[in-house]
């Protein structure tokens, strides 16, 4: 099983595999990604404008900025030291000022799952959700090693 060189429309040599299948799973993903291409512009173009909790997306950035920027740098602008520690209390009064959005996903009437999500105010209890991600079966990062002085 070989390959076959193709010329796409702009030009460029791409290599395609030889095999039916493989071109035929090849066509596939380039209709299913002009598909979704389309479909994404069709939402820009529409008249909904995006919305991160509930803020359209200028807006949510200059939350984002009048709160991270001043617990991530000094006064003179230079950044702090990070750690896990100031990432966590970053999140929480994001999460605060936000509102406390959650997340809800219900089965609709027609098997589709739907996915909406709702505010509360803060209070003395209410935490930020902390996700833990299990990493035990990733590669251990390895440092550099640093020239002894």
């Amino acid at each position: 099983m070989g390959t076959v060189q193709t010329e796409g429309g702009d030009g460029d040599r791409t290599a395609e595999p030889s095999n039916p299948a493989g071109t035929q799973e090849l066509s596939s993903f380039r209709a299913e990604t002009a598909e979704r291409r389309e479909r994404e512009a069709a939402l820009q173009e529409s008249s909904f404008p995006l919305l991160i909790h509930g803020h359209p997306t200028e807006e949510y950035q200059t939350i984002y900025h009048s709160l991270v920027d001043s617990m991530v740098c000094t006064a003179s602008g230079r950044p702090r030291p990070y750690s896990l520690e100031p990432g966590l209390r970053i999140k929480q009064r994001l999460w605060e000022t936000l509102r406390c959005p959650t997340l809800r996903e219900e089965e609709q009437p027609d098997g589709q799952l739907g996915r909406t999500e709702g505010f509360s105010s803060p209070t003395l209890r209410s935490f930020a959700p902390l996700i833990e991600v299990d990493i035990s079966e990733e590669p251990v990062h390895k440092h550099p090693q640093r020239p002894q002085q």
